[in-house]
């Protein structure tokens, strides 16, 4: 009997070793080949997978991978020339009040192609492509619109008021595309440290700063509403405005 015990913890095990070697090949067996070892992404093509229950969720899928891997090449290849300006704009944010938003714009693709698709009991598969040059070409396009507005705006005959408070709204336009920027500059082998968007940021919150430095407002009231003239002397003075108790006669103009 004690010969018998061993034996059968011996056939015990092999047999749940057997039926877990089985399911893993099962598993492995219903992945297609490009979706366990996605194509790479080389100077003409850009790849992306994924899978889901639908087309639908199963394309946006491979959409956020491509999405993912584009981003993740931007970390690798510009970690050490995105440094300095991330400094920079960690530097800006503790020392102004812009309130600046600093999510970033979902990238999107328009002109994808699928590449392959598979499905397996109730999930489907999509191996997806894009051009590289049809991203950049988009890229660009949105870029430049951003640089556009830039130019409209200095050029236009705002007061200074309505000209910062503009001004504010496309610096977080910006820095909500930096991530396309960036994108653009890494496939273009450009230098992000150095590029026009940057440089161009920069100018932006240099006049937001000239410009609040010649506003103030006065803020008049009477001994019933003097509560409501702390609250708006604090909203102002959040945003960088600055409220003096008397009214001053010069106006500042552009």
């Amino acid at each position: 009997m004690r010969y018998l015990l061993p034996v059968f913890f011996a056939i015990f095990f092999v047999a749940c070793f057997g039926i877990n070697k089985e399911e893993v090949q099962n598993n492995y067996l219903k992945y297609p080949s490009w979706y366990l070892n996605p194509p790479l992404n080389d100077g003409n093509m850009l790849y992306g997978v994924g899978v889901a229950n639908t087309k639908q969720e199963a394309v946006l899928n491979a959409l956020d991978d491509l999405s993912s891997r584009l981003m993740l090449t931007i970390q690798s290849n510009q970690e050490i020339s995105l440094k300095s300006f991330r400094d920079y704009r960690e530097y800006v944010s503790k020392t102004t009040t812009f309130n600046i938003n600093t999510k970033s714009e979902k990238l999107t693709f328009k002109d994808y192609k699928i590449e392959d698709f598979y499905s397996f009991q109730k999930e489907i598969f999509y191996l997806i492509s894009i051009k590289k040059s049809d991203l950049i070409n988009s890229l660009n396009s949105q870029i430049s619109n951003l640089y556009g507005e830039y130019e409209i705006l200095k050029r236009g005959n705002d007061d200074i008021l309505n000209k910062n408070i503009k001004y504010k709204e496309l610096l977080e336009k910006f820095y909500i595309n930096l991530n396309k920027a960036e994108l653009l500059e890494s496939l273009q082998n450009k230098n992000m440290s150095e590029n026009r968007y940057i440089k161009t940021i920069q100018k932006i919150e240099e006049e937001i700063k000239n410009s609040i430095s010649k506003i103030s407002f006065f803020i008049k009231s009477d001994d019933n509403s003097e509560i409501f003239k702390e609250v708006f002397k604090n909203s102002l003075n959040k945003k960088s405005y600055k409220v003096v108790e008397k009214k001053i006669v010069k106006i500042f103009m552009r």
